[in-house]
């Protein structure tokens, strides 16, 4: 008798546990976080990877974003404000970073959902750079030769982004690039527009040794041309590399960090004669099929070593922030679509 209301006990103990606990579920990466399987590496220091999370509440129908942006699956991620962006007022930010106009790009391309890249220039000039921030116990164990490499020297700018959420797109990031030269910051940059609907600040001048402002070899502006053949879209992306170093005055340099989908997923990518941008925006212009989920958009950043001896690339999936129910804000992928038209 004991034994039995002992059992009773216990089994009524443990249906009451069970009825707290969460369902198990397993999340699902869509095909458009493929890429996001990329941790983001900056020249400033790494961003781990995120992973999607299953959602905790059911999103709207039709979540709210800028425009026509085609977004991914129901998974969202968390929002990550770029590192150096403060917010000053409604739609109004100040950015101080090595490369402001870098973090504007990220920042803008979440809030727009478009792909926006930048392109450095090669910051020699001992006014625009200065020594990286190394911890005392590296200096201790690098030695009596270790030299401290230099980075470009920190600048600030303010800018506000209101009208970008509804007006041209553009015209928008234009005003953000004429917001850094009034501040008097180095270089002067101008916009890029090629693909469908993909944008890049790029470097036009910047101070030699002397101060004098030179134009600028922006490796993805070299021609190239490659034979059309079935590659991973790693090789291919090596394949581009290797045209830019063989044809331009600097070697470009792939510092993407490891992705299963890039050496999973192939392309018949050839180049005839074309800027090494323009190949590139081609091999991430992967339209799906009617009635199938798109693969996800993607920006580059591309910055110099100290002395401009060698270019690095570096790709990162374009995420737009996206209203949840609750008012929080979070992060999708942003899609190809079959019908997607040049804007």
């Amino acid at each position: 008798m004991k034994r039995t209301l002992v059992f009773l006990l216990l089994t009524v103990v443990l249906v009451l546990i069970g009825s707290t606990l969460p369902p198990i579920t397993t999340a699902q990466s869509p095909p458009a976080s493929k890429q996001g399987t990329r941790s983001t590496v900056e020249p400033t220091g790494t961003v781990g990877k995120t992973a999607a999370e299953p959602r905790s509440a059911p999103l709207p129908a039709k979540p709210t974003v800028p425009g026509d942006v085609i977004i991914g699956s129901e998974f969202t991620l968390p929002l990550v404000v770029p590192t150096g962006v403060r917010q000053v007022g409604d739609n109004s930010y100040s950015i101080t970073a090595a490369r402001p106009l870098a973090v504007a790009a990220k920042l803008l391309s979440q809030k727009l959902g478009v792909p926006i890249s930048y392109e450095d220039a090669a910051w020699v000039s001992d006014s625009d750079v200065q020594n990286a921030k190394v911890s005392d116990s590296v200096l201790r164990s690098a030695g009596p030769n270790y030299k401290v490499p230099l980075v470009p020297r920190e600048s600030t700018f303010d800018f506000g982004i209101a009208g970008a959420l509804s007006g041209n797109i553009g015209f928008s990031i234009q005003a953000v690039i004429d917001s850094y030269h009034r501040f008097r910051n180095p270089g002067e940059f101008e916009l890029r527009r090629f693909g469908e609907g993909e944008f890049s600040i790029v470097a036009r001048l910047a101070a030699d040794k002397s101060g004098k402002l030179i134009p600028q070899d922006l490796p993805l502006d070299t021609k190239i041309s490659f034979s059309a053949k079935k590659r991973t879209l790693n090789n291919a992306i090596e394949e581009i590399c290797k045209a830019v170093s063989a044809s331009g005055r600097t070697p470009l340099i792939d510092v993407s960090p490891v992705a299963s989908y890039l050496d999973a997923n192939y392309t018949e990518l050839g180049a005839n004669n074309e800027t090494a941008r323009d190949v590139l925006s081609r091999l991430f212009r992967r339209k799906p099929a009617p009635g199938q989920s798109g693969e996800g958009k993607i920006s580059w950043l591309v910055y110099f070593d100290p002395g401009g001896k060698a270019a690095y690339l570096n790709l990162y999936p374009v995420r737009v922030e996206v209203k949840q129910p609750d008012g929080t804000l979070r992060m999708k992928d942003v899609v190809w679509t079959a019908d997607s038209e040049k804007k």
